[in-house]
């Protein structure tokens, strides 16, 4: 090889390296749809994935625990991911019985969104559940429903967000599907890029039954810019509304 040829090559390899240095790389930054009661307005990069994994506590007349709570979320596009929540196992510790230990049913959907800007944002999930679980926590039907979640975000570290919930769900005593309705209402606060809370409420009814509303709060870390660590509880406010509730998780991209 010629010494002409030799320096331009080690020329053209010097060039590519420094342009490669110099690029900018844009970092990622984990979105989890946990722990909050909606989902979040932000879909998973395309060509990632996305695990979410956390274990609740009831605390009722008979304590209940739900574990491993998985949700895989994959990005397919810019703005649209598919998802899978798999079954959770769930115990049930009834005063003065047996424990009651059940399998819940798997949960497949997809997530559609968008912004305009970085102060609103907005995600559609529609979904559908199928009946894998155990007969004392399975619907033993397929159900259907979609969330609607928004975001606004009026100054950096402050975020606003609602979403309303709607499905059909199987009745246990009448022989038809009800309707099922939820909304809520989020406040978040970042203390530092690792470091946030929220609180929020949120109202639960089903057809033919009476509005139960809850209110909840919550903490998250983020380690490293792809995990989040949560830590999170809440209550019903009346008698027919949820036990107090407490929830620990992990959430990771890939």
């Amino acid at each position: 090889m010629s010494a002409a040829l030799l320096s331009a090559l080690i020329a053209i390899t010097d060039t590519s390296s420094a342009a490669v240095v110099g690029t900018d790389i844009p970092v990622l930054t984990i979105s989890p749809d946990r722990p909050r009661f909606a989902d979040s307005t932000q879909t998973v990069p395309p060509g990632h994935a996305q695990i979410e994994l956390g274990v609740r506590a009831d605390f009722d007349d008979a304590p209940a625990f739900t574990a491993p709570s998985i949700l895989v979320r994959v990005g397919v596009t810019d703005f649209i991911e598919a998802r899978v929540s798999t079954p959770d196992l769930q115990l049930t510790l009834p005063s003065g019985g047996d424990p009651v230990l059940g399998v819940s049913d798997m949960v497949l959907g997809v997530k559609i969104a968008g912004s305009v800007g970085h102060v609103f944002s907005v995600s559609a999930v529609p979904y559908l559940l199928f009946p894998t679980g155990s007969p004392e926590t399975s619907s033993g039907i397929v159900e259907g429903g979609a969330g609607l979640n928004f975001q606004v975000v009026p100054f950096d570290d402050f975020s606003i967000g609602w979403n309303v919930i709607g499905a059909f769900v199987a009745s246990n005593t009448l022989d038809k599907r009800l309707l099922s309705m939820a909304a809520g209402l989020s406040f978040g606060y970042a203390f530092t890029e690792s470091f946030g809370a929220f609180a929020e409420s949120y109202v639960q009814y089903q057809d033919g039954g009476k509005g139960q509303p809850s209110v909840a709060g919550g903490l998250t870390f983020l380690p490293t810019p792809r995990v989040q660590i949560d830590l999170s509880g809440g209550s019903g406010l009346t008698d027919e509304a949820e036990s107090p509730y407490a929830i620990v998780g992990v959430a990771a991209l890939f």
